[in-house]
């Protein structure tokens, strides 16, 4: 993000933004308040030769400074009907909202400057705004006010705000956790870090770029569907599937259509194929490649732990008593058939699957 003052000037300087000015000036106003009311601001050096706009824009870079200590993530997204869609997760969403909504209103200008609005098929872009608080319990209603006063004053915008569940947020921790395992193997490919990585494998789902062909059938009408997947080629000729760890991460290369699938589903997958692996988050990450041999090994490991699921269901419905099954095998058993619940998945009824 740009600081707050250079773009504040663009909006001053426009005669035709006086409607705006005045509710960015009211954002600044209370993100000052903010900033003041924590104690965390120093006056600079030479404040006293200092005139009154240059002290308080002096204040307002510091809000926007202690704003963006809340901002957590910002992504560009698929566009969303046509227009341009991007997304801001944020924290602690009572504590600071009106420093935070200087960073929102910040990234507004951004877009604002770069022609999305134009550029936009009805010339009116998405922003998301995810309050993805550590304390589930944590009020919004304050980031919801400053997040009103942003719509307001940008009404040539969509502006939403969301609450990511605890759920989305453990999903995005452990993909998290699957990045920081895929960079320590290609640092360092020990046994450890292998068996790190192997774990995650087994419990993390991949998003895989995919889409149905034009012409195919409807995925809830129950027929036999098919999947074009994105692959790429390396100069030796190999093919390899592209798998990125989110959705977020995916947004970063290309905005592309998308399922989300566990090891046991597009491990049969791929080693029917005539592929070589999997690259993951290929372009923008890591690109760590699995080859088919790796992604048996796992295959074979989650199948491993299915059965011993399975055994302990089975003994759990003839002895009436419920037996503790392991962990990891447990939360495999219970994941639910992508590829019959995804937007983009083949139903279990294919016959013949196209890669």
């Amino acid at each position: 993000m740009s600081s707050f003052n250079e773009l504040y000037e663009h909006i001053v300087q426009d005669p035709g933004r006086k409607f705006q000015l005045r509710g960015v000036q009211e954002i600044r106003r209370k993100a000052i308040h903010e900033l003041m009311d924590s104690g965390l601001y120093t006056e600079p050096e030479e404040s006293a030769s200092l005139t009154d706009e240059e002290r308080s824009a002096h204040k307002a870079e510091a809000a926007y400074e202690l704003g963006l200590q809340y901002v957590l993530e910002t992504s560009k997204l698929p566009n969303k009907d046509g227009d341009e869609a991007f997304a801001i997760a944020v924290c602690s969403s009572s504590e600071r909202p009106y420093c935070i909504a200087l960073c929102l209103q910040t990234k507004l200008e951004e877009m604002f400057a770069s022609g999305a609005v134009d550029r936009s098929a009805n010339g009116h872009p998405w922003l998301f705004v995810v309050a993805a608080n550590r304390d589930t319990l944590e009020p919004i209603d304050e980031l919801q006010g400053a997040v009103e006063l942003l719509r307001v004053t940008y009404q040539q915008f969509h502006i939403e705000l969301e609450v990511r569940s605890l759920a989305e947020d453990m999903n995005t921790a452990m993909a998290q956790s699957l990045r920081e395992a895929m960079n320590a193997c290609k640092m360092e490919g020990s046994q450890e870090n292998m068996q790190k990585l192997a774990a995650l494998m087994t419990t993390v789902p991949l998003v895989f770029p995919a889409q149905r062909p034009e012409g195919e059938c409807d995925p809830q009408a129950g027929e036999e569907q098919h999947l074009q997947f994105a692959k790429a080629r390396s100069n030796d000729g190999r093919t390899f599937f592209l798998a990125f760890t989110d959705r977020a991460q995916l947004a970063k290369w290309r905005a592309f259509g998308s399922v989300e699938l566990y090891l046991k589903d597009y491990a049969p997958l791929i080693l029917k194929s005539n592929d070589t692996g999997v690259m993951l988050d290929p372009y923008i990450g890591a690109g760590l490649a699995l080859t088919k041999e790796m992604i048996q090994t796992l295959y074979t490991q989650y199948q491993m732990l299915d059965g011993l699921a399975q055994a302990a269901a089975e003994m759990v419905k003839k002895g009436g008593e419920e037996a503790p099954a392991p962990e990891a095998a447990s939360a495999a058993a219970e994941r639910p058939n992508v590829f019959e619940t995804s937007k983009w998945g083949q139903n279990k009824k294919t016959k013949k699957k196209r890669s």
